[in-house]
């Protein structure tokens, strides 16, 4: 239809005044409360764009000036949908011929969104869900929302400067271009919080969606009628929903007859890092989400989100394991360390073992004995010499560390950095190559350190001992490498 509609004679600009915008009305490619969003193109460069026209009613007037407003202040950063202009025109109806004002935004076009996307997992050949490329999927989508959600609230700390909350965050929002890269569009309901202000109250009508938070969804049913909230984790609850609908396949959000299972295929240690990070995003207080009651004033709980181990590579969690292991002791951070590695272990290890007994194969061996006589030149007698060579285990564990749940800690450390001794067997070494070794064998061990460290944030973040620790809770990750292998954008 389009094809036809570009070869036809009857293509009359729509808009006049603002450089010849062209759509049909039949070229739907969107549809929501406020609007609709046709297919277009503009005549001063040829280009397809989005025309999102808005109803005339009130609720539409609102959203369309709040919409144009936080476009034009924030559609150059990374991550949102471009805006190109907007305005608004007196026309008359095609029907009724009545005047009535058309609003009008101008945006990039992009070629589909998540819920398209997610709708084509299932019919894939090979299927992606469930496999390892579903959650590399996850990973990028879910790293590239809070990356573009960190940009609207853009602070070291909660209090530095107002922010900036979505409130529309769902996959019909979730725009993916032809190289699989995300944008965020619709601000028509977002709200602005002030400096020093973790809450406000909207006037705008309460987002219903099954992404929305509990807090924005008010209750217009009671009489008085409750107003929706706004909070700055608001917009990770929905971003916790966007997670887990993307594990289900469900992209309405809608309660499932079925949950789908944990899959399987995933790496444990990811998919204990998914549970953890969803977890703590659905939170039903706000208060309490995302870990902001763990964080005070210390850092903006977008950062720390970004920074979960749930986007890790098996090398950054390995990395941390080792940075743990070089303290000399568990002091600094009192027994949450410790607790958190003992839960660990308990979980992977029988009743009677230790930590060692998981990783024991690891461990150095002796080196072999090889029996050699000699003759003595003076008195022509054999002597034995064995084992004249034999020297001690190279790094060899202590045994009052085996026992030690900092013990396993050291030992990860160790092994990482003796890999290259000139004692170390090659077969070891080939083993100590593999960077998600020690994950797989202790698949909650680097999730429940990091959450453990979130209690003593403040000393890690303001003492330059723990430089290098601190960067596991305020480090950019790599969306470029995340995207390597994507096959389902």
């Amino acid at each position: 239809m389009y094809a036809a509609w570009l070869n036809s004679k009857e293509m009359d600009p729509r808009f006049k005044d603002d450089g010849n915008i062209y759509y049909h009305p039949e070229l739907v490619i969107g549809d929501g409360a406020a609007s609709k969003v046709y297919l277009g193109t503009a005549s001063s460069d040829g280009r397809e764009v989005a025309v999102k026209v808005f109803k005339d009613d009130k609720f539409s007037h609102e959203h369309f000036a709040k919409e144009v407003k936080q476009m034009k202040e924030h559609s150059a950063l990374p991550g949102i949908l471009q805006y190109l202009t907007s305005f608004v025109q007196e026309t008359v109806d095609g029907n009724t011929k009545l005047d009535f004002t058309q609003r009008v935004i101008i945006l990039e076009l992009i070629e589909g969104s998540l819920t398209e996307a997610m709708n084509t997992w299932t019919s894939m050949t090979p299927c992606l869900v469930g496999r390892p490329p579903h959650l590399q999927v996850i990973r990028y989508v879910a790293g590239s929302l809070i990356k573009i959600l960190s940009g609207l609230n853009p602070t070291s700390s909660l209090n530095d400067r107002r922010g900036l909350v979505h409130r529309d965050v769902k996959p019909d929002n979730i725009m993916v271009d032809r190289n699989g890269s995300i944008r965020l569009a619709d601000f028509g309901i977002s709200k602005i919080l002030e400096k020093n202000k973790q809450d406000a109250y909207s006037s705008s009508p309460s987002p219903s969606h099954p992404f929305a938070s509990p807090e924005a969804k008010g209750n217009p049913g009671l009489s008085p009628p409750v107003v929706g909230k706004v909070h700055r984790t608001s917009d990770l609850y929905s971003l916790g929903r966007v997670m887990q609908c993307m594990m289900d396949v469900n992209p309405t959000g809608e309660p499932m007859v079925e949950m789908r299972a944990m899959p399987t295929e995933w790496p444990k240690y990811h998919a204990l890092a998914f549970e953890g990070l969803v977890t703590a995003l659905l939170e039903q207080d706000p208060n309490v989400r995302a870990y902001v009651h763990r964080l005070t004033s210390v850092m903006n709980p977008h950062r720390i989100v970004a920074s979960h181990p749930f986007f890790w590579s098996a090398r950054t969690g390995l990395r941390f394991l080792v940075t743990l292991g070089n303290y000399e002791h568990p002091a600094p951070f009192g027994n949450l360390l410790v607790d958190a590695v003992k839960s660990a272990i308990a979980e992977v290890v029988n009743p009677g073992q230790t930590w060692f007994d998981k990783v024991d194969e690891l461990e150095q061996p002796a080196p072999v004995l090889i029996l050699v006589s000699v003759a003595l030149p003076c008195t022509k007698q054999l002597v034995d010499i064995s084992g004249v060579r034999k020297k001690p285990e190279p790094h060899a564990t202590e045994d009052h560390f085996k026992t030690s749940p900092i013990g396993l800690l050291k030992f990860i450390r160790n092994k990482c950095l003796h890999m290259q001794h000139r004692d170390m067997s090659p077969q070891l070494r080939k083993m100590l190559e593999d960077e998600s070794l020690f994950l797989f064998r202790f698949p909650s061990l680097v999730l429940r350190c990091w959450q453990a460290l979130l209690e003593v944030l403040k000393p890690i973040t303001e003492n330059k001992q723990h430089a290098q620790l601190c960067d596991f809770f305020d480090r950019p990750f790599d969306l470029d490498s995340m995207r390597s292998g994507l096959g389902g954008l």
